[in-house]
């Protein structure tokens, strides 16, 4: 995995705290030929390739959260967290309107649950997990909806990746703490990789075979999501 710099990790999150927005700067072309990114107040522009780390970024960040919060190391622990959170902010900056207000949800709910670490009001390793097992859920339905967005629109190396990153969101829901993934979702992970990557390899690929691959992730999505919100309410 591809760590972007903490220094620009930490930038990211600190635009994101300040209220500002990221839109992707697409670079596919020479910097001549690139196309204009117009700005409105309070966006700021980032190019795409940065961009997808972020959510790798975030994963790395709870992941340290949750060392420090193990060890009793609450401010260093919320701290983590935050800056996971803010990176979500980032990533809602790129979503399609109708996705984006879902992620800075989930962005605000981390956030206040990074409050709640600060002030030792949390009350185990396990309470902190579900809260880290919802976050990842959520960042999976988003890259699954831009996925299914640019698949519409025939931008399938796009798809591929953002299908990719869904289905590896997806894994680290089922998989954080002590979880082990079921086989159900294992499998769907898998042949979504093996059709994302006949995609980038541009081997022989049938769109019928692979967009049923990406169904079946989605319906895996769904599943698993609601039955971490059955265990929620059943709390």
């Amino acid at each position: 995995m591809r760590r972007i710099s903490s220094t620009l990790t930490m930038l990211l999150a600190a635009l994101a705290m300040a209220g500002m927005v990221v839109v992707p700067n697409v670079s596919h072309a020479k910097k001549k030929d690139k196309p204009e990114v117009k700005l409105e107040e309070g966006q700021v522009a980032v190019e795409e390739e940065v961009l997808d780390d972020l959510s790798d970024a975030a994963y790395l960040y709870m992941d340290d959260a949750r060392e420090h919060f193990k060890e009793g190391e609450f401010d260093a622990a919320a701290e983590d967290y935050r800056t996971a959170a803010s990176l979500l902010r980032l990533e809602a900056g790129r979503s399609a309107q109708k996705y984006e207000g879902e992620l800075i949800e989930e962005a605000e709910r981390m956030e206040k649950f990074a409050d709640k670490i600060e002030d030792k009001a949390v009350a185990n390793l396990e309470e902190f997990d579900k809260e880290a097992t919802h976050a990842f859920q959520s960042l999976s339905e988003h890259h699954y909806e831009r996925a299914m967005e640019q698949w519409a629109e025939k931008q399938y190396n796009k798809a591929a990746q953002s299908m990719r990153q869904a289905a590896r969101q997806m894994e680290r829901s089922a998989n954080w703490g002590e979880q082990k993934i079921e086989k159900e979702y294992e499998d769907a992970i898998e042949d979504t990789r093996e059709a994302a990557n006949k995609i980038d390899k541009q081997s022989e690929w049938a769109a019928s075979q692979v967009a049923d691959n990406f169904k079946q992730l989605g319906e895996k999505i769904k599943k698993w999501g609601k039955k971490i919100e059955k265990e929620a309410t059943e709390e």
